[in-house]
């Protein structure tokens, strides 16, 4: 399945803190199951956050950010899992691109990837680009 991009809120110092104005990327374990955010939000310097808004998920299900391929993605993924399955909000972050971002691949080079899993899991996401 293709993976589905993750739209981006910019935030600069005068920014609201999570503001509303981004359309989040609604997600369903049936029908999508991985996401990536654009090169073009992950140079520049800052760090990016991501926001999950859960709707629906079983104790099982997880929401996990990839290891990419840099000089740390040795220390791993982080992944998210459920411990009420019920409806939760969840702020993973920030991300650093020496660790996540996709650096030799000739389909994700440049991304950062965000996979889903579960029974149940459901809800939206976006993510929030910090200023240096």
């Amino acid at each position: 399945m293709a993976r589905t991009e993750i739209p981006v809120q910019v935030l600069d110092w005068d920014d609201e803190p999570f503001p509303t104005e981004k359309t989040y990327q609604a997600f369903n374990c049936s029908t999508t199951s991985d996401f990536y955010v654009e090169e073009s939000y992950l140079g520049e310097g800052g760090k990016l956050i991501f926001r999950a808004v859960i709707s629906d998920s079983s104790t099982d299900d997880t929401l996990t950010v990839k290891a990419g391929d840099g000089m740390r993605s040795g220390m791993g993924d982080i992944e998210w899992t459920s411990l009420t399955g019920a409806a939760e909000n969840v702020v993973i972050g920030p991300l650093d691109t020496s660790r996540f971002k996709v650096q030799n691949s000739s389909t994700e080079k440049g991304h950062l990837l965000v996979d889903v899993a579960g029974s149940r899991l459901a809800g939206t996401i976006v993510a929030y680009k910090l200023p240096r």
